[in-house]
């Protein structure tokens, strides 16, 4: 009897064992060593030996900027019968070339210090970056009488140009703070989501300086002076993604979209100056338009880079640094907003522009990890 017992025992006890097996072997799996979670997710080189997570960058930009407000003149302007069959009476074509400032290439610079929490890697940063730039034109039209777009003189008689100057100013600053993380999604891959808070200060100055033909042989000119300054802030958001190849050297890609909210003070100032004599210097000016707006409003921008990096390491990998070269882009919806009167001052025909402003050119440059 008590056999019998003694065998049922041991039959149970391994029918037990037998299912307890498989999750012996599980559980064996869950206990063995694992990378800590945040390693799991964020790649690896942002690992350092006693690392303090800080980041210092700097970088220079050579960029250029397109806008198509900075118009001088038009050139070759006539009136010229069309060849219209069968003809109109009172019908004619204008004809003219549109000539306009070029703006140059220029350098400016980008500064940024950065956090990188050392066990999830959520990065803090914060960038500043300034480009300021200006060129100038002069056009000798005495064989080219011209027509001035901007604003006619307050005489009838003095609307063709022999000759036009015009100068243009851009002081472009951006404060930039941005907050994400990197995650892996492939062997070679990384994409980073961040956002951020934005603040924008955009001050543009354009004045042109007219020579009218003479108002009874006495010389007889105007200067106009525009300004459109923009200061705001807002937030944006955008994805980064980063391809390597291990060795230290990759590839990579950025956009981001930004929406701000800020005061446009937009101004214009003509004066004419003539010779109180015949044959006299320039040297009479008479204020005849003065204009001034200031109001809020709402612009989007946007940024996107392309470019190449490499990183490496030092001192027992202890301590990082990163040289990158990048193309990149950023386009302002609506900043410029310039008064322009298209007739003769007294008509009071007015409209404000709204064209876009374009950063764009390569930004070069190294980062600092410790």
């Amino acid at each position: 009897m008590e056999t019998s017992q003694c065998k049922e025992s041991l039959l149970v006890r391994a029918s037990i064992s037998k299912s307890l097996f498989p999750l012996l072997i599980l559980s064996s799996f869950a206990l063995a060593d694992q990378p800590p979670l945040c390693e799991s997710y964020t790649p690896g080189e942002r690992c350092l030996s006693c690392d303090f997570g800080f980041t210092v960058i700097a970088e220079g930009l050579y960029w250029t900027s397109r806008e198509n407000h900075l118009t001088l003149g038009i050139t070759l302007a006539g009136l010229q019968s069309t060849d219209q069959i069968p003809p109109a009476l009172d019908r004619w074509d204008f004809q003219g070339d549109v000539i306009r400032i070029d703006p140059d290439w220029d350098l400016g610079y980008r500064v940024g210090i950065g956090y990188t929490s050392p066990c999830d890697y959520w990065e803090l940063s914060t960038d500043f970056t300034s480009f300021h730039t200006g060129t100038s034109e002069h056009f000798d039209l005495l064989q080219l009488p011209a027509w001035n777009p901007w604003g006619y003189p307050d005489t009838k008689e003095g609307v063709r140009l022999f000759d036009l100057k015009g100068s243009w100013n851009l002081k472009y600053d951006w404060l930039n703070f941005e907050f994400g993380r990197a995650f892996w999604i492939g062997r070679c891959m990384t994409f980073r989501p961040h956002f951020g808070i934005i603040g924008g200060w955009i001050d543009q100055d354009f004045s042109l300086v007219f020579d009218y033909q003479p108002q009874n042989f006495v010389p007889f000119g105007s200067k106009l002076d525009l300004g459109c300054d923009f200061s705001g802030g807002g937030l944006s958001s955008g994805i980064t993604i980063h391809l390597t190849n291990g060795t230290g050297l990759g590839v990579y890609g950025k956009i981001a979209i930004s929406i701000l909210y800020g005061t446009f003070d937009s101004s214009l100032s003509q004066v004419e100056f003539f010779a109180n004599a015949p044959g006299a210097d320039l040297n009479e000016c008479l204020l005849i338009a003065d204009t001034n707006d200031k109001h809020h409003m709402g612009i989007t921008a946007f940024q996107g880079m392309l470019g190449v990096n490499w990183n490496r390491t030092i001192c027992c990998e202890r301590f990082r640094f990163g040289l990158c070269a990048t193309w990149e882009f950023n386009q302002l919806n609506d900043i410029n907003e310039f008064h322009h009167f298209s007739h003769f001052l007294q008509s009071g025909i007015y409209r404000m522009q709204h064209t876009s402003l374009m950063l764009m050119g390569l930004t070069f440059g190294g980062s600092f990890d410790f």
